[in-house]
């Protein structure tokens, strides 16, 4: 059996990134995300005579920062959520034949911006949507040739070539998930 720290390596390095690329795709319900989380706890605090044994801290408190005292582990919510504000700065940043769908299917008469969200909208679209107001106000547009949108889109910059957006840094001058 390895030790805690061994474990808890698995679990940052192995087990947190073996859901990213259907995690990239789809979100899935908080059910799950709970279920993922109680089987990392279970695996850190381990078995004695196929029983769980007694979990000394939770695993929102594993999830904090050493500095906090934690250890370190990315919640999975956390995770989705970055994987989701990628989804988003795709959609609204590289041409393709999934863009050109959504935009044609959900954006026809208004921005991506101000777009309301739909009842009858697919899952993928509403996921989108409640991450939008947060990738959003980290995204900068320069305006060069003037393909973006003087209304919604958050806009700067000099005059190159094509307008393209900057991700704004956090107060440290790092990149983060909260930059992003």
């Amino acid at each position: 059996m390895t030790s805690s720290g061994g474990r808890m390596i698995l679990i940052k390095h192995i087990l947190q990134s073996l859901p990213t690329y259907i995690l990239s795709a789809m979100n899935p319900p908080k059910g799950i995300i709970k279920l993922m989380e109680k089987h990392f706890a279970n695996f850190f605090w381990g078995t004695n005579e196929g029983k769980n044994k007694y979990h000394w801290s939770s695993w929102n408190n594993l999830c904090l920062s050493q500095d906090e005292g934690g250890a370190d582990v990315r919640k999975m919510e956390d995770i989705i959520d970055i994987l989701s504000i990628k989804r988003w700065w795709r959609f609204r940043t590289h041409p393709s034949l999934w863009t050109n769908f959504f935009k044609n299917k959900y954006c026809k008469r208004a921005h991506p911006v101000n777009k309301k969200p739909n009842p009858t909208d697919s899952h993928i679209w509403r996921n989108m949507l409640k991450i939008r107001d947060k990738a959003e106000e980290n995204i900068i547009w320069e305006i060069q040739k003037g393909n973006c949108s003087f209304w919604w889109d958050n806009w700067t910059g000099d005059a190159n070539e094509d307008d393209f957006p900057v991700w704004t840094t956090s107060n440290d001058g790092r990149f983060s998930s909260n930059s992003a």
